[in-house]
């Protein structure tokens, strides 16, 4: 009788896809670009989209990368449609939080954000952007609708 053992890489836990959506209201995020890590939210007079998740584990090594795609419009806007040469006004960015080479801000440069005001607290959201990684140039495509909740103040 002959035992395998699996290499480590191939016995990876499985981690549950763990995603949240949350708009700040009255708020801004400030970073100084590529070199920041991460940025910070201040008060303002817009509404921050955040989306949120962990990937749910790299299968190759089980670990979690937790990252961040966000962006801000207008606090008294009911839709917004933001490609071409509008993209950057909403300051888009992608943020990974992991021991990896993309660690960090990735600004999005291509593609659209489309959102509509659905009732008083939420919002439908399209992405179909692209931002390329802070060191490897990797390009990270996002195209999801989502749903977003007005966080109460």
């Amino acid at each position: 009788m002959v035992a395998a053992v699996l290499p480590s890489f191939l016995r990876a836990q499985a981690h549950t896809l763990v995603e949240e959506f949350l708009i700040h209201s009255n708020s801004e995020f400030v970073h100084n670009g590529r070199r920041h890590k991460t940025y910070e939210l201040v008060e303002g007079s817009n509404l921050v989209f955040e989306y949120s998740s962990n990937n749910a584990g790299d299968i190759g090594n089980g670990s979690i990368a937790d990252t961040k795609f966000s962006f801000q419009v207008p606090a008294n806007a009911e839709s917004f449609d933001y490609s071409g040469d509008n993209l950057n006004e909403c300051g888009a960015v992608y943020v990974q939080f992991c021991l990896c080479q993309d660690e960090g801000i990735s600004i999005v440069v291509d593609g659209s954000i489309k959102g509509e005001k659905r009732n008083d607290d939420s919002w439908v959201v399209h992405l179909d952007a692209i931002a390329f990684g802070r060191k490897t140039q990797h390009k990270y495509h996002f195209q999801k609708t989502l749903v977003y909740k007005i966080l109460s103040e």
